[in-house]
């Protein structure tokens, strides 16, 4: 199975999706967050488990997210547009009445240990597998899509490899997947 990327048109689809589905509140808001986080910083889904709300609030001030990459152990930096800050603030909107060192993804209200990964993982890909009517989205396809997108405005793999701490350029390559209209628009003769 080839994982189809979370793009613009997609994420727009999900969160459509989500305000509209009868589910708890409390769900959806997690999902809300999560997805969102996701989205704008193309994070692996245990990699965003451990971030807390004291991390968001400083990443939305710095306007970058430092985490210990998963795979590794070493510190990635993950840059935040304008755009990613309005959009994380918008879903995290009560980061001010939140204490610090809870992890936002846990099941329970203020909990200071992070989620476990293979249940929320679970949980959010049945989600997306209920949201878009198929098994080919992950909460890994949000990294294809940041990856996509990102290759698509600078040209440079380099700058995509740097960005995900992957050690090889192929690894990086392997999860850009270009619209039709994309390949079309590249035709150069």
């Amino acid at each position: 199975m080839t994982r189809k990327p979370i793009r613009r048109k997609e994420f727009e689809h999900l969160l459509n999706f989500l305000e509209n589905d009868d589910i708890r509140e409390s769900t959806r808001t997690k999902f809300l967050r999560l997805f969102t986080l996701l989205y704008v910083t193309g994070l692996r889904i245990n990699e965003a488990a451990k971030i807390t709300y004291g991390q968001l609030g400083e990443s939305m001030v710095k306007r970058e997210l430092s985490i210990r990459t998963s795979k590794t152990g070493e510190w990635r930096r993950i840059y935040l547009s304008d755009e990613a800050v309005e959009s994380l603030k918008t879903v995290f909107h009560d980061l001010d009445v939140r204490p610090d060192d809870v992890y936002p993804f846990h099941p329970h209200h203020f909990f200071r240990r992070p989620p476990n990964v293979d249940r929320l993982t679970k949980n959010a890909n049945a989600y997306l597998s209920k949201a878009f009517g198929s098994r080919d989205y992950t909460t890994h396809s949000f990294r294809a899509g940041v990856v996509t997108d990102m290759l698509a405005k600078t040209g440079n793999a380099k700058i995509v490899q740097i960005y995900l701490a992957h050690k090889s350029i192929t690894t990086t390559l392997r999860y850009v997947r270009p619209s039709e209209e994309e390949i079309r628009h590249g035709l150069v003769r």
